[in-house]
């Protein structure tokens, strides 16, 4: 959404993804073309599942017909068919641009989804050599995207990052320490495997109404909700229904802490820097993160606020959260992570093409 916000005054920019399945809000940006065609549903048999990608791939694949783009951008390997077939289609080639919002390694395509593993394997023959740019979200992940792939030319290796918008940015953080009971906020996906909820739950509970933490999630598993609606305490509160992703920094500003409850059960997690953590910070709230996570050590804070600070989730025992909250002493300086600085070198770069 960011991206079309930002080019959308730029280019004349049509989108090409599958229909919501959450009652979520449908974004519709001015200027911007968005086509949205039935998803694969959860619980599909394989019959259907297929029929529904052939769908996507066909009807894609039709509008990019029509449209003969000048530049086409695609995001994560199962978006491969509709693109592969326009290639083959026409004669003259777009400018082909790759982002990949998660990393991957050829194991794990090779042991997850027969159609992913098929469309990584086109996509690894056919559209990496023709693409002119390969994005990924952070330096470590396109390190070892790098280092899996040593053929491909640097040159069309690129960073970009997930910030929010410029407007998102707090003139000023409170330097007080917040009074009890401190107000904690989880924001995005979560499920009970891959995320450490249970042990901060239980660490909130212990607190004794020290704390308060509330849950925003819109992709949450049954488990979850199941966890979550029996602990019956008014000292965690969970909304699954979510909010919309523009509302988040009046939402985010009534909170002291941002927390991030991933585990580093894989490298794709062990060297993420989550989305989360520009989100919470920019709107000046404090940043508890998991110290297996090593994509985000590089942004914790010493002797500046908004904090961004490491803490083991596995043992939150001996965590000094007062200690963690302390300012005095400390300088304002917020990190300058917008997404529109970003996404001005896409532009360039395709301009200068």
């Amino acid at each position: 959404m960011n991206l079309m916000n930002t080019l959308a005054s730029t280019y004349e920019i049509s989108v090409h993804t599958c229909r919501n399945q959450k009652s979520l809000v449908t974004y519709q940006p001015p200027y911007v073309s968005i086509h949205r065609y039935p998803s694969v549903e959860i619980g599909q048999g394989i019959i259907k599942r297929l029929f529904s990608y052939f769908t996507f791939t066909w009807r894609a694949c039709s509008g990019l017909l029509r449209e003969r783009p000048n530049c086409l951008l695609y995001y994560e390997t199962n978006s491969v068919f509709p693109v592969v077939f326009f290639y083959l289609l026409v004669r003259r080639k777009p400018m082909l641009c790759i982002h990949y919002h998660e990393y991957n390694s050829e194991e794990q395509y090779k042991t997850g989804m027969k159609l992913v593993y098929l469309s990584y394997l086109i996509e690894k023959k056919y559209l990496w050599k023709r693409a002119a740019w390969i994005s990924h979200t952070n330096a470590q992940r396109m390190e070892l995207f790098r280092k899996d792939y040593p053929c491909l030319e640097t040159e069309k290796l690129h960073l970009l990052p997930n910030y929010p918008p410029k407007a998102w940015q707090t003139s000023k953080a409170e330097k007080n320490t917040p009074s009890e009971p401190i107000r904690i906020v989880y924001v995005g996906s979560l499920g009970l495997d891959n995320f450490y909820l249970k042990e901060f739950c239980t660490w909130v509970l212990s607190q004794n109404g020290a704390v308060q933490f509330d849950i925003y999630s819109q992709n949450s598993t049954p488990q979850v909700q199941q966890y979550l609606q029996g602990l019956d305490t008014r000292w965690i509160k969970s909304n699954f229904t979510g909010t919309w992703y523009y509302d988040l920094p009046k939402v985010l500003r009534q909170y002291d802490v941002g927390v991030i409850l991933y585990k580093g059960f894989n490298q794709n997690f062990t060297f993420n820097e989550t989305n989360k953590l520009f989100e919470y910070h920019v709107c000046g709230l404090d940043v508890w993160f998991s110290e297996e996570t090593l994509g985000i050590h590089k942004y914790k804070t010493q002797h500046t606020y908004p904090r961004i600070v490491a803490i083991d989730f596995r043992n939150l025992d001996p965590f000094n959260w007062h200690d963690a909250l302390r300012k005095e002493g400390m300088e304002y300086r917020m990190l300058d992570v917008n997404c529109e600085n970003i996404y001005i070198h896409l532009f360039n770069y395709q301009k200068s093409k």
